[in-house]
Protein backbone atom coordinates (compact mmCIF):
# COMPACT_ATOMS: atom_id res chain seq x y z
CA UNK A 1 0.00 0.00 0.00
CA UNK A 2 1.29 3.46 -0.92
CA UNK A 3 2.05 5.89 1.90
CA UNK A 4 -0.68 8.42 0.89
CA UNK A 5 -3.23 5.59 0.78
CA UNK A 6 -2.12 4.40 4.22
CA UNK A 7 -2.44 7.92 5.62
CA UNK A 8 -5.93 8.24 4.13
CA UNK A 9 -6.93 4.85 5.54
CA UNK A 10 -5.71 5.83 9.00
CA UNK A 11 -7.58 9.14 8.81
CA UNK A 12 -10.84 7.41 7.90
CA UNK A 13 -10.28 4.86 10.66
CA UNK A 14 -9.73 7.59 13.27
CA UNK A 15 -12.78 9.56 12.09
CA UNK A 16 -14.86 6.39 12.21
CA UNK A 17 -13.70 5.58 15.74
CA UNK A 18 -14.62 9.05 17.04
CA UNK A 19 -18.01 8.89 15.32
CA UNK A 20 -18.69 5.37 16.62
CA UNK A 21 -17.96 6.35 20.22
CA UNK A 22 -20.33 9.31 19.89
CA UNK A 23 -23.08 7.14 18.40
CA UNK A 24 -22.63 4.51 21.09
CA UNK A 25 -22.83 7.16 23.81
CA UNK A 26 -26.18 8.38 22.51
CA UNK A 27 -27.40 4.80 21.98
CA UNK A 28 -26.51 3.82 25.54
CA UNK A 29 -28.25 6.91 26.88
CA UNK A 30 -31.47 6.10 25.04
CA UNK A 31 -31.49 2.35 25.59
CA UNK A 32 -30.75 2.63 29.31
CA UNK A 33 -33.48 5.28 29.68
CA UNK A 34 -36.10 3.05 28.04
CA UNK A 35 -35.04 -0.09 29.92
CA UNK A 36 -37.20 -0.88 32.94
CA UNK A 37 -34.41 -3.18 34.09
CA UNK A 38 -31.43 -0.83 33.82
CA UNK A 39 -32.91 2.66 34.30
CA UNK A 40 -33.86 2.25 37.99
CA UNK A 41 -30.28 1.36 38.96
CA UNK A 42 -28.25 3.77 36.85
CA UNK A 43 -27.48 7.29 38.19
CA UNK A 44 -28.68 10.30 36.21
CA UNK A 45 -25.14 11.63 36.16
CA UNK A 46 -24.11 8.64 34.05
CA UNK A 47 -26.98 9.18 31.61
CA UNK A 48 -26.15 12.88 31.33
CA UNK A 49 -22.51 11.91 30.84
CA UNK A 50 -23.48 9.93 27.74
CA UNK A 51 -25.14 13.06 26.34
CA UNK A 52 -22.03 15.10 27.05
CA UNK A 53 -19.74 12.57 25.35
CA UNK A 54 -21.98 12.51 22.28
CA UNK A 55 -22.20 16.28 21.89
CA UNK A 56 -18.54 17.06 22.69
CA UNK A 57 -17.11 14.36 20.40
CA UNK A 58 -19.22 15.34 17.41
CA UNK A 59 -18.56 19.06 17.89
CA UNK A 60 -14.84 18.27 18.16
CA UNK A 61 -15.02 16.25 14.94
CA UNK A 62 -17.02 18.90 13.08
CA UNK A 63 -14.76 21.77 14.15
CA UNK A 64 -11.29 20.20 14.15
CA UNK A 65 -11.37 17.07 11.97
CA UNK A 66 -13.33 18.05 8.87
CA UNK A 67 -12.67 20.17 5.78
CA UNK A 68 -15.23 22.45 4.20
CA UNK A 69 -15.71 24.31 0.96
CA UNK A 70 -17.59 27.61 0.96
CA UNK A 71 -20.74 25.81 -0.20
CA UNK A 72 -20.38 23.37 2.69
CA UNK A 73 -20.24 26.17 5.22
CA UNK A 74 -23.25 27.98 3.75
CA UNK A 75 -25.39 24.86 3.61
CA UNK A 76 -24.39 23.66 7.08
CA UNK A 77 -25.15 27.13 8.47
CA UNK A 78 -28.63 27.09 6.87
CA UNK A 79 -29.27 23.52 8.02
CA UNK A 80 -28.16 24.08 11.62
CA UNK A 81 -29.97 27.42 11.83
CA UNK A 82 -33.23 25.81 10.69
CA UNK A 83 -33.09 23.07 13.34
CA UNK A 84 -32.02 25.48 16.10
CA UNK A 85 -34.88 27.87 15.30
CA UNK A 86 -37.26 24.90 15.29
CA UNK A 87 -35.89 23.80 18.67
CA UNK A 88 -36.37 27.30 20.09
CA UNK A 89 -40.11 26.97 19.44
CA UNK A 90 -40.77 23.28 20.06
CA UNK A 91 -38.23 22.61 22.85
CA UNK A 92 -37.68 19.14 21.32
CA UNK A 93 -33.96 18.51 20.73
CA UNK A 94 -34.21 15.46 18.46
CA UNK A 95 -33.53 17.43 15.26
CA UNK A 96 -30.49 19.16 16.77
CA UNK A 97 -28.95 15.79 17.59
CA UNK A 98 -29.90 14.47 14.16
CA UNK A 99 -28.20 17.45 12.50
CA UNK A 100 -25.00 16.73 14.44
CA UNK A 101 -25.13 13.10 13.29
CA UNK A 102 -25.44 14.20 9.65
CA UNK A 103 -22.90 17.04 9.61
CA UNK A 104 -20.26 14.88 11.35
CA UNK A 105 -20.40 12.18 8.65
CA UNK A 106 -17.31 13.29 6.70
CA UNK A 107 -14.69 10.52 6.28
CA UNK A 108 -16.74 7.98 8.25
CA UNK A 109 -17.02 4.32 7.26
CA UNK A 110 -20.74 3.94 7.99
CA UNK A 111 -20.78 0.15 7.76
CA UNK A 112 -18.14 -0.10 10.50
CA UNK A 113 -20.24 2.14 12.73
CA UNK A 114 -23.41 0.15 12.08
CA UNK A 115 -21.57 -3.13 12.57
CA UNK A 116 -20.85 -2.01 16.12
CA UNK A 117 -24.34 -0.71 16.89
CA UNK A 118 -26.33 -3.67 15.58
CA UNK A 119 -24.21 -6.14 17.58
CA UNK A 120 -24.73 -4.17 20.77
CA UNK A 121 -28.47 -3.78 20.15
CA UNK A 122 -28.80 -7.50 19.41
CA UNK A 123 -27.19 -8.38 22.75
CA UNK A 124 -29.30 -5.77 24.54
CA UNK A 125 -32.51 -7.15 23.01
CA UNK A 126 -31.54 -10.75 23.77
CA UNK A 127 -30.88 -9.79 27.41
CA UNK A 128 -34.26 -8.09 27.74
CA UNK A 129 -36.12 -10.90 25.98
CA UNK A 130 -34.65 -13.54 28.31
CA UNK A 131 -35.28 -11.41 31.41
CA UNK A 132 -38.80 -10.63 30.28
CA UNK A 133 -39.87 -14.24 29.84
CA UNK A 134 -38.18 -15.32 33.08
CA UNK A 135 -40.08 -12.62 35.00
CA UNK A 136 -43.28 -13.36 33.05
CA UNK A 137 -43.12 -16.98 34.19
CA UNK A 138 -41.83 -16.53 37.75
CA UNK A 139 -43.41 -13.22 38.80
CA UNK A 140 -46.08 -12.14 36.27
CA UNK A 141 -47.38 -9.38 38.58
CA UNK A 142 -44.29 -7.32 37.66
CA UNK A 143 -45.21 -7.31 33.97
CA UNK A 144 -47.01 -4.25 32.62
CA UNK A 145 -48.80 -4.44 29.28
CA UNK A 146 -49.62 -1.82 26.68
CA UNK A 147 -53.10 -1.96 25.20
CA UNK A 148 -54.19 -1.35 21.63
CA UNK A 149 -57.21 0.78 22.64
CA UNK A 150 -55.45 2.51 25.51
CA UNK A 151 -57.22 0.47 28.22
CA UNK A 152 -57.65 -3.17 29.20
CA UNK A 153 -60.50 -3.63 26.72
CA UNK A 154 -57.95 -3.62 23.91
CA UNK A 155 -55.40 -6.25 22.93
CA UNK A 156 -52.54 -6.68 25.40
CA UNK A 157 -49.16 -5.88 23.86
CA UNK A 158 -45.83 -7.00 25.32
CA UNK A 159 -43.12 -4.33 25.63
CA UNK A 160 -40.27 -6.56 26.84
CA UNK A 161 -39.61 -4.02 29.61
CA UNK A 162 -38.55 -1.41 27.05
CA UNK A 163 -41.10 1.30 27.78
CA UNK A 164 -43.62 0.52 25.05
CA UNK A 165 -44.40 -2.30 22.63
CA UNK A 166 -43.69 0.00 19.66
CA UNK A 167 -40.22 0.78 21.02
CA UNK A 168 -39.40 -2.91 21.37
CA UNK A 169 -40.67 -3.62 17.85
CA UNK A 170 -38.76 -0.65 16.42
CA UNK A 171 -35.48 -1.80 18.02
CA UNK A 172 -35.90 -5.31 16.66
CA UNK A 173 -36.79 -4.13 13.15
CA UNK A 174 -33.94 -1.62 12.82
CA UNK A 175 -31.41 -4.03 14.32
CA UNK A 176 -32.40 -6.46 11.56
CA UNK A 177 -32.11 -3.70 8.95
CA UNK A 178 -28.66 -2.79 10.24
CA UNK A 179 -27.53 -6.41 9.92
CA UNK A 180 -28.88 -6.58 6.35
CA UNK A 181 -27.19 -3.28 5.47
CA UNK A 182 -23.78 -4.31 6.76
CA UNK A 183 -23.94 -7.78 5.21
CA UNK A 184 -25.78 -6.89 2.00
CA UNK A 185 -23.12 -8.26 -0.36
CA UNK A 186 -23.10 -11.74 1.14
CA UNK A 187 -26.54 -12.13 2.69
CA UNK A 188 -28.63 -15.05 1.38
CA UNK A 189 -32.35 -15.67 1.05
CA UNK A 190 -32.16 -18.12 3.95
CA UNK A 191 -30.58 -15.41 6.10
CA UNK A 192 -33.34 -12.97 5.15
CA UNK A 193 -36.08 -15.52 5.85
CA UNK A 194 -34.56 -16.29 9.27
CA UNK A 195 -34.43 -12.57 10.12
CA UNK A 196 -38.00 -12.09 8.93
CA UNK A 197 -39.15 -14.94 11.18
CA UNK A 198 -37.38 -13.35 14.15
CA UNK A 199 -39.28 -10.15 13.47
CA UNK A 200 -42.52 -12.12 13.10
CA UNK A 201 -41.92 -13.68 16.52
CA UNK A 202 -41.68 -10.23 18.11
CA UNK A 203 -44.64 -9.01 16.08
CA UNK A 204 -46.77 -11.71 17.69
CA UNK A 205 -46.02 -10.22 21.12
CA UNK A 206 -45.77 -6.48 20.34
CA UNK A 207 -48.59 -6.40 17.77
CA UNK A 208 -46.65 -3.78 15.81
CA UNK A 209 -47.81 -3.54 12.21
CA UNK A 210 -45.18 -0.97 11.24
CA UNK A 211 -42.28 -3.27 12.12
CA UNK A 212 -43.53 -6.22 10.06
CA UNK A 213 -44.29 -3.91 7.11
CA UNK A 214 -40.80 -2.41 7.33
CA UNK A 215 -38.88 -5.69 7.50
CA UNK A 216 -41.05 -7.29 4.81
CA UNK A 217 -40.51 -4.31 2.50
CA UNK A 218 -36.74 -4.38 2.96
CA UNK A 219 -36.56 -8.17 2.62
CA UNK A 220 -38.41 -8.08 -0.70
CA UNK A 221 -36.29 -5.21 -2.04
CA UNK A 222 -33.04 -6.89 -1.07
CA UNK A 223 -34.04 -10.15 -2.77
CA UNK A 224 -35.20 -8.52 -6.02
CA UNK A 225 -32.25 -6.12 -6.09
CA UNK A 226 -29.87 -9.08 -6.01
CA UNK A 227 -31.80 -11.42 -8.32
CA UNK A 228 -32.99 -8.80 -10.81
CA UNK A 229 -30.41 -6.07 -10.42
CA UNK A 230 -30.66 -4.47 -13.85
CA UNK A 231 -34.46 -4.67 -14.00
CA UNK A 232 -34.98 -3.09 -10.58
CA UNK A 233 -32.16 -0.52 -10.55
CA UNK A 234 -34.22 2.28 -12.09
CA UNK A 235 -37.20 1.57 -9.83
CA UNK A 236 -35.05 1.66 -6.68
CA UNK A 237 -33.32 4.84 -7.89
CA UNK A 238 -36.63 6.64 -8.36
CA UNK A 239 -38.19 5.37 -5.14
CA UNK A 240 -35.19 6.32 -3.00
CA UNK A 241 -35.05 9.76 -4.62
CA UNK A 242 -38.70 10.80 -4.61
CA UNK A 243 -40.71 8.61 -2.18
CA UNK A 244 -39.97 10.91 0.77
CA UNK A 245 -41.16 13.92 -1.26
CA UNK A 246 -44.30 12.04 -2.33
CA UNK A 247 -45.22 11.20 1.26
CA UNK A 248 -44.57 14.81 2.28
CA UNK A 249 -47.12 16.05 -0.25
CA UNK A 250 -49.54 13.22 0.50
CA UNK A 251 -49.49 13.72 4.29
CA UNK A 252 -49.76 17.52 4.11
CA UNK A 253 -52.65 17.28 1.63
CA UNK A 254 -54.45 14.70 3.77
CA UNK A 255 -54.22 16.95 6.83
CA UNK A 256 -55.36 20.08 4.99
CA UNK A 257 -58.34 18.59 3.13
CA UNK A 258 -59.93 16.58 5.96
CA UNK A 259 -62.34 19.24 7.21
CA UNK A 260 -63.65 19.94 3.70
CA UNK A 261 -64.38 16.31 2.77
CA UNK A 262 -67.75 14.59 2.82
CA UNK A 263 -69.48 11.52 1.46
CA UNK A 264 -67.40 8.96 -0.43
CA UNK A 265 -64.22 11.04 -0.24
CA UNK A 266 -64.46 11.26 3.55
CA UNK A 267 -65.02 7.50 3.71
CA UNK A 268 -61.93 6.94 1.56
CA UNK A 269 -59.95 9.30 3.81
CA UNK A 270 -61.06 7.35 6.87
CA UNK A 271 -59.99 4.06 5.25
CA UNK A 272 -56.52 5.49 4.55
CA UNK A 273 -56.32 6.93 8.06
CA UNK A 274 -57.32 3.57 9.52
CA UNK A 275 -54.60 1.85 7.47
CA UNK A 276 -52.08 4.15 9.16
CA UNK A 277 -53.63 3.45 12.58
CA UNK A 278 -55.22 6.89 12.92
CA UNK A 279 -51.98 8.80 12.46
CA UNK A 280 -53.35 11.23 9.87
CA UNK A 281 -56.22 12.29 12.14
CA UNK A 282 -53.82 13.85 14.64
CA UNK A 283 -52.27 15.92 11.88
CA UNK A 284 -55.67 17.03 10.61
CA UNK A 285 -56.61 18.08 14.14
CA UNK A 286 -53.35 20.01 14.71
CA UNK A 287 -53.66 21.72 11.32
CA UNK A 288 -57.28 22.68 12.01
CA UNK A 289 -56.41 24.13 15.43
CA UNK A 290 -53.01 25.70 14.74
CA UNK A 291 -52.33 25.77 11.00
CA UNK A 292 -49.04 25.09 9.23
CA UNK A 293 -45.72 25.37 11.04
CA UNK A 294 -43.10 27.17 8.92
CA UNK A 295 -40.02 27.30 11.16
CA UNK A 296 -41.36 25.56 14.27
CA UNK A 297 -44.33 25.94 16.55
CA UNK A 298 -45.23 25.14 20.12
CA UNK A 299 -48.50 23.25 20.47
CA UNK A 300 -50.03 24.15 23.83
CA UNK A 301 -52.22 21.05 23.71
CA UNK A 302 -49.42 18.63 22.70
CA UNK A 303 -49.74 16.48 25.83
CA UNK A 304 -53.39 17.16 26.57
CA UNK A 305 -56.41 14.99 25.90
CA UNK A 306 -58.71 16.97 23.62
CA UNK A 307 -62.11 16.47 21.98
CA UNK A 308 -62.21 17.36 18.28
CA UNK A 309 -64.93 16.68 15.71
CA UNK A 310 -66.34 13.65 17.52
CA UNK A 311 -62.94 12.16 18.51
CA UNK A 312 -61.11 12.05 21.82
CA UNK A 313 -57.39 12.44 21.13
CA UNK A 314 -54.89 11.58 23.88
CA UNK A 315 -52.39 14.33 23.12
CA UNK A 316 -50.69 14.84 19.77
CA UNK A 317 -49.24 11.36 19.26
CA UNK A 318 -48.47 12.02 15.60
CA UNK A 319 -46.40 8.88 14.80
CA UNK A 320 -45.90 10.32 11.32
CA UNK A 321 -42.71 12.23 10.51
CA UNK A 322 -44.27 14.25 7.70
CA UNK A 323 -47.17 15.40 9.85
CA UNK A 324 -44.74 16.14 12.69
CA UNK A 325 -42.79 18.53 10.45
CA UNK A 326 -45.94 19.97 8.88
CA UNK A 327 -47.58 21.07 12.13
CA UNK A 328 -44.70 21.13 14.67
CA UNK A 329 -41.04 21.14 13.56
CA UNK A 330 -41.65 23.33 10.53
CA UNK A 331 -41.82 23.02 6.75
CA UNK A 332 -38.53 24.92 6.32
CA UNK A 333 -36.50 22.14 7.95
CA UNK A 334 -38.56 19.51 6.12
CA UNK A 335 -37.62 21.18 2.80
CA UNK A 336 -33.93 20.88 3.74
CA UNK A 337 -34.33 17.14 4.36
CA UNK A 338 -36.18 16.68 1.06
CA UNK A 339 -33.37 18.49 -0.75
CA UNK A 340 -30.67 16.36 0.92
CA UNK A 341 -32.44 13.10 0.08
CA UNK A 342 -32.73 14.07 -3.59
CA UNK A 343 -29.17 15.46 -3.72
CA UNK A 344 -27.55 12.50 -1.96
CA UNK A 345 -29.18 9.91 -4.21
CA UNK A 346 -26.44 9.88 -6.86
CA UNK A 347 -23.80 9.04 -4.23
CA UNK A 348 -25.71 6.15 -2.63
CA UNK A 349 -25.00 2.47 -2.99
CA UNK A 350 -27.89 0.12 -3.73
CA UNK A 351 -28.18 -0.92 -0.08
CA UNK A 352 -28.22 2.72 1.04
CA UNK A 353 -31.02 3.45 -1.41
CA UNK A 354 -33.03 0.53 -0.01
CA UNK A 355 -32.52 1.94 3.50
CA UNK A 356 -33.72 5.39 2.37
CA UNK A 357 -36.85 3.80 0.87
CA UNK A 358 -37.42 2.02 4.18
CA UNK A 359 -36.87 5.30 6.02
CA UNK A 360 -39.39 7.11 3.80
CA UNK A 361 -42.03 4.40 4.28
CA UNK A 362 -41.42 3.99 8.02
CA UNK A 363 -41.75 7.76 8.45
CA UNK A 364 -45.45 7.37 7.63
CA UNK A 365 -45.88 5.13 10.68
CA UNK A 366 -43.38 6.10 13.38
CA UNK A 367 -41.34 9.14 14.44
CA UNK A 368 -38.55 7.13 16.09
CA UNK A 369 -36.94 7.15 12.65
CA UNK A 370 -35.70 10.71 13.26
CA UNK A 371 -33.47 9.45 16.06
CA UNK A 372 -30.28 8.38 14.30
CA UNK A 373 -29.00 6.31 17.23
CA UNK A 374 -32.01 4.03 16.79
CA UNK A 375 -32.61 4.32 13.05
CA UNK A 376 -29.41 5.05 11.14
CA UNK A 377 -30.94 5.81 7.73
CA UNK A 378 -30.92 9.58 8.02
CA UNK A 379 -27.14 9.82 8.55
CA UNK A 380 -26.71 8.63 4.96
CA UNK A 381 -27.74 12.17 4.05
CA UNK A 382 -24.28 13.27 5.14
CA UNK A 383 -23.33 12.22 1.62
CA UNK A 384 -25.49 15.05 0.32
CA UNK A 385 -23.13 17.45 2.04
CA UNK A 386 -19.78 15.77 1.50
CA UNK A 387 -20.28 13.65 -1.60
CA UNK A 388 -19.00 10.15 -2.23
CA UNK A 389 -15.36 10.83 -1.29
CA UNK A 390 -15.87 12.68 1.96
CA UNK A 391 -12.72 14.75 1.53
CA UNK A 392 -12.75 17.65 -0.94
CA UNK A 393 -9.62 17.25 -3.03
CA UNK A 394 -10.44 18.64 -6.47
CA UNK A 395 -12.45 21.41 -8.06
CA UNK A 396 -14.66 18.78 -9.69
CA UNK A 397 -15.51 17.26 -6.31
CA UNK A 398 -16.35 20.70 -4.98
CA UNK A 399 -18.87 21.06 -7.79
CA UNK A 400 -20.32 17.60 -7.22
CA UNK A 401 -21.60 18.30 -3.72
CA UNK A 402 -23.84 20.93 -2.20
Amino acid sequence: MKIPDKIEENRIEYNTQIYTIAVMAMLLRLLFTYSAIIYPVIPNIVLNGFYAVFVLLLIYKIVFMQQYSRNHLVFIAVFMLSVIISFSYTKFATLVFTALFIVAMQNVDLKKVISCTYKFKAVFLLFHTICYFVIYITDPSRIEFDYRLGDTSGMARHNFMLGHANIAAMLVAWTILEYIFVNYDRITKKNILFLWLINLFFKMYTDSNSSIILVTLVSVMVVISKDYKEATQRFIDLMSKYLFLFFCIFSASACMMYTSLSGALLELWNVINEFFSGRLLYGACAYDLSGISIVGKKLSYYFEKIYWRGYWLDGMVFDNVYVLFFVLYGCATLAVFVYMIIKANKYMTIEEKIVIIAFSAYSMMETYVLNSAFCFAIVILGKAIFGHTGEINTDEERKSVI
